[in-house]
């Protein structure tokens, strides 16, 4: 029925993301991007029963556009400031919103560390750094060892 349809176009949305990532080009990330915003049109656009099981774009969706955009080729404090403004909405919707499903984890800022990385821009360290204290700003959740530091 319609719900198996909802639910089967989430998951491809979510593979294809992925697999575009996997590109490291940057048609692969605007194709991502773009994928990305269709879902979350779909997903204003859809009806509350339909939003809570089905269409809701996840960190899992986040995460891989950012690390398409992080090993794109592209480089750059463009590319960089792109993914930390991903991760930013990421923020943003978990603390303000409630919003469980996009809360960052360790991967989101292990993309954005990347992207500065890959930016060849003198600031890049200094902005890397200005990341670190927001992997600990969010409210601790019982057994939430998602971003503990893992080197």
């Amino acid at each position: 029925g319609t719900l198996q349809r909802l639910k089967s176009a989430t998951i491809l949305h979510s593979v294809v993301i992925q697999a575009y990532a996997k590109t490291s080009t940057k048609k692969g990330s605007e194709r991502a991007e773009v994928l990305l915003e269709r879902q979350k049109k779909l997903y204003e656009g859809s009806s509350e029963q339909d939003k809570k099981k089905y269409l809701k774009p996840t960190a899992i969706n986040y995460n891989a556009l950012m690390n398409a955009w992080a090993r794109s080729g592209v480089g750059g404090i463009e590319t960089a400031e792109k993914v930390e403004n991903i991760l930013t909405e990421m923020e943003r919707m978990y603390r303000e919103d409630g919003d469980i499903l996009v809360k960052p984890s360790k991967r989101s800022y292990n993309a954005a560390f990347l992207a500065w990385r890959n930016s060849g821009v003198d600031e890049a360290p200094r902005r890397s750094i200005m990341l670190l204290p927001r992997m600990f700003c969010h409210p601790k959740e019982e057994n939430d060892l998602d971003l503990k530091p893992d080197t």
